[in-house]
């Protein structure tokens, strides 16, 4: 589990993450940061899903 938390923080970094501005509606952002950091749809919304749980608190 640690290795894929790391490759979704490696192939999107959280500081590069928190300076794109969320746009709405959810599926919009999630195709612009799979777009930005030339991932899979998949993986950016697994990586958006860790972030906003991650910053609720």
């Amino acid at each position: 589990m640690q290795a894929k938390r790391f490759a979704y923080k490696f192939c999107i970094p959280t500081f590069m993450l928190r300076k794109i501005k969320a746009i709405q509606p959810y599926n919009n952002f999630t195709n612009e940061i799979a777009s930005l950091f030339n991932v899979t749809y998949e993986f950016a919304i697994e990586r958006f899903v860790t972030f906003t749980a991650s910053n609720k608190s």
